[in-house]
């Protein structure tokens, strides 16, 4: 009987099991990412924000979504820029909700709740880093119209490094463990340094692990998929084997660096105790990342 309830409430439910478990295994991210969080609701708007991230991404990327690749995204996608302008200022009445799409209202609710415990500092930084993934995923929709040409991790990394969102995630680490690095200590070259490399491997990590589920939902043409597996095959003549290799030998070169960065970033005597800790967490988040992507049936189901 359980058996049977369950199937009616699949048939009968706004989501088909395929889709049900896309959203439902996103949350390997949230356990991953901020494995540190003891805070039972913290924990749970996180786990909000990110299913909440995946569906906005799946309408960009997918061919069932409103925006399927297509220029049309500033349209859809400009919205977030409202919710951020919103959340910045709810009393403005010239920001109006009423056009919003479903997912944007669900942004501007989850993001609401998380920015309440953050101080202006970390409202400011953190909307920032929102408002940064919606340009580059518009942007990456511009580029794929464009056929742009892409050959190096460089070129690549100035859309994907944003429209990841790495940068927004890894600011979340502040609200998953309750904790203020001051904006001065943030914008140390050092501190960058180890906000670049975290973004340069959850980016490959993705590139990688997602390459399959990308190329096919767009009926395997590598020319509509924005992911660097499909960059190289195109423009740089190699295999997908080949492209994959690749990345992975940029992966550990670069998880080498960070490793040894980390270690030398926590013996500083400019570090507040706050920031030791984010310091100190980074390496949970990278290492999370490329864990969470080994489980998620969205990427795994095609292999």
């Amino acid at each position: 009987m359980d058996s049977l309830c369950k199937d009616w409430c699949f048939e009968t439910s706004l989501f088909s099991r395929d889709k049900f478990r896309r959203i439902a295994d996103s949350t390997y991210y949230t356990a991953y990412f901020y494995s540190f969080c003891t805070d039972r609701e913290r924990y749970e708007t996180l786990t909000k924000s990110m299913i909440n991230i995946f569906i906005l991404d799946d309408h960009m990327e997918t061919t069932w979504g409103d925006i399927n690749r297509k220029v049309k995204a500033k349209e859809i996608y400009g919205q977030l820029h409202e919710v951020c302008d919103k959340l910045l200022n709810p009393g403005n009445r010239s920001i109006r909700m009423h056009d919003w799409k479903p997912y944007m209202l669900g942004a501007y609710a989850i993001y609401e709740d998380l920015l309440s415990a953050y101080n202006d500092c970390q409202r400011k930084r953190c909307l920032g880093f929102l408002k940064e993934w919606t340009d580059s995923m518009i942007d990456e929709c511009v580029d794929l119209e464009a056929n742009k040409r892409i050959e190096n991790i460089s070129q690549f990394k100035e859309v994907r490094g944003r429209s990841i969102a790495v940068l927004f995630f890894v600011q979340l680490m502040e609200y998953a463990d309750n904790l203020f690095v001051p904006q001065a200590e943030w914008d140390h070259p050092k501190f960058q340094r180890l906000l670049v490399l975290a973004t340069y491997l959850v980016t490959l990590a993705n590139e990688v692990y997602s390459f399959e589920k990308e190329v096919k939902e767009r009926d395997w043409n590598m020319t509509e998929a924005y992911n660097m597996v499909a960059f190289y095959v195109r423009f740089k003549g190699m295999t997908v084997a080949e492209a994959m290799d690749s990345l992975v030998t940029d992966y550990l070169e670069m998880e080498a660096e960070i490793v040894a960065l980390k270690k030398e970033v926590l013996t500083e005597d400019w570090l507040s105790p706050d920031t030791r800790i984010f310091v100190g967490s980074i390496m949970y988040f990278i290492g999370g990342s490329l864990k969470a992507a080994t489980l998620m049936e969205r990427y795994t189901i095609y292999f």
